[in-house]
């Protein structure tokens, strides 16, 4: 993924005129991917903070699983999004 640069130029520069286009669609893919980036972060601080709570191993196996699956339903619609705007630029 891109760094954050041109997020951050977004961000720091809320008050912008309207785009269109293709670079609306960057900045679509870029605030996507942030998310992503920030929602992987969540569920990795998660996941290795599991061992500190003391929890045996079949509660551990069964939080592990019920995180992988809603970090997938978070990140399949965000993915297939960022997919679809490659996609269309590719076109353009």
């Amino acid at each position: 993924m891109q760094d954050n640069t041109y997020m951050q130029s977004l961000l720091e520069n809320r008050v912008m005129a309207r785009i269109y286009g293709n670079d609306q669609r960057e900045a679509a893919k870029a605030i996507l991917e942030e998310l992503i980036n920030r929602i992987e972060s969540n569920y990795l601080k998660t996941f290795d903070e599991l061992n500190e709570f003391g929890l045996g191993e079949g509660m551990v196996v069964k939080i592990t699983q019920i995180l992988l699956s809603s970090r997938d339903g978070a990140l399949t619609p965000l993915n297939k999004e960022i997919n679809q705007i490659n996609h269309k630029n590719k076109l353009r």
